[in-house]
């Protein structure tokens, strides 16, 4: 190496750490790494983190509302509860109203019963199971009676029957050509619920 090239990389030593003790020029290299390390630990550290603060925070949101559903279904539940406890001595009664299994000549005794209470007579019954949309199981029955009776008598002693019925459809013709007064015709569809329709 020839004494000019040694020279000349003194110079460049030197110029250079003239450039490093002028405290401008080192300012701004100092400002510019300290704007660089900013923007690093920013984008890399706090924006990550406050995007993981944001994300806990809609989870611990999250968590109390269910907890508060929890709570309130919990509450719910306790009174249902109760409910069924103070109500389960009377759900052997409700064969009465409402029978798990239907006896058909049984029931036909009742509105037999029904029936000549209102001054009618019970001519003819057909009976049928059908199922409810609710997926129970109901029987419909329609009688034909006839005779000098009252139809709200009738639609009366049927609706205080044990057994819960509903009447669907009723028609009543009045008998012109009999000679007793008041003589009609009554064709009657009921519907009989059975207790798995609870």
């Amino acid at each position: 190496m020839t004494t000019d090239q040694r020279n000349n990389i003194k110079n460049k030593y030197f110029g250079m750490k003239r450039r490093f003790e002028d405290t401008v020029f080192v300012n701004r290299v100092y400002m510019i790494l300290a704007i660089v390390s900013v923007l690093f630990i920013g984008y890399f550290g706090i924006f990550k983190l406050y995007k993981i603060v944001q994300t806990k925070r809609a989870l611990e949101k999250q968590l109390v509302e269910i907890n508060a559903s929890l709570e309130s279904n919990l509450a719910q539940f306790a009174r249902l509860e109760n409910d069924v406890l103070s109500s389960s001595g009377l759900i052997d009664n409700i064969s009465v109203f409402m029978p798990s299994t239907f006896s058909t000549e049984e029931y036909v005794v009742q509105l037999s019963e029904a029936v000549s209470g209102s001054g009618f007579i019970l001519r003819r019954v057909t009976a049928t199971e059908a199922d409810t949309k609710e997926g129970g199981r109901f029987v419909m029955l329609s009688a034909k009676v006839d005779g000098p009776g009252n139809p709200i008598d009738l639609v009366t002693g049927i609706e205080r029957l044990k057994r819960i019925t509903r009447i669907t459809t009723m028609s009543y013709t009045l008998n012109t050509h009999s000679s007793v007064k008041g003589d009609g015709d009554v064709n009657i569809s009921l519907e009989i619920y059975k207790a798995e329709n609870l």
